[in-house]
């Protein structure tokens, strides 16, 4: 499975996403929910294996045999995730203003 196996897999679940308006069911949709986080849960195992298997070869001074449509993708997601993060901490703030520090 190259990167362009895994974008094509995210777009299929942003198809199934559209499709959610039209779900009638809470109980279909709390399923369709439980399967787009199993396909999360394993795509992230397969980026993180991806991923450090590149590192190694980097540490090993080997090629990457990566395309620039690979190496474009991964930027591509890198960007995506991003500000995803910075609005993670932002949400973090707002449940716990203190940052974590026990008042004195």
């Amino acid at each position: 499975m190259d990167v362009k196996d895994i974008i094509d897999i995210m777009d299929i679940a942003a198809i199934a996403d559209a499709d959610f308006d039209d779900l009638d069911s809470i109980q279909a949709a709390r399923a369709m929910q439980k399967r787009h986080l199993r396909m999360a849960q394993r795509l992230e195992e397969l980026a993180i294996r991806g991923m450090e298997e590149m590192q190694r070869k980097v540490a090993r001074g080997e090629p990457l045999n990566m395309s620039a449509s690979d190496a474009k993708a991964l930027l591509d997601l890198s960007r995506k995730l991003a500000p995803s993060l910075v609005m993670g901490e932002e949400m973090l703030k707002l449940l716990d203003p203190s940052g974590g520090k026990k008042p004195n």
